[in-house]
């Protein structure tokens, strides 16, 4: 049977970045989004990148998420929270230490980007 090539069209580039960072109680905290088309993939985290947990949230009644990879309750909450706030799918991978005093902090420096900078999420 013969090979055949298929060739397809150049499409555009559908996936955007945008990276912003804080400091925290004395702590960089850095920020990534990644913007695909009907999704968004948020990480979180300090010092070296690492991706040490993952959750996946949809938009639904109960804000429903499940964690993917390690357990970071931190990433399936958020997940779940924004999924219903953004109305998409929300990949999140929360990777700094989960404190009273700092978790508080970054969340609401997440939530102050996506006020100011709506579409970027």
């Amino acid at each position: 049977m013969p090979v055949t090539e298929t060739s397809f069209p150049p499409s555009p580039c559908n996936i955007k970045i945008h990276n912003f960072s804080s400091t925290i109680s004395e702590r960089v905290i850095h920020y990534q989004v990644t913007q695909l088309v009907g999704q968004t993939m948020i990480w979180v985290g300090e010092g070296d990148p690492a991706l040490t947990s993952l959750a996946a949230g949809v938009p639904g009644p109960g804000m429903p998420s499940t964690p993917l990879l390690g357990g970071g309750d931190q990433s399936t909450l958020l997940a779940g929270r924004l999924a219903k706030k953004l109305n998409k799918q929300v990949f999140v991978s929360y990777n700094v230490a989960d404190d009273m005093l700092t978790t508080p902090q970054v969340i609401e420096r997440l939530v102050e980007e996506m006020k100011r900078f709506p579409d970027k999420f």
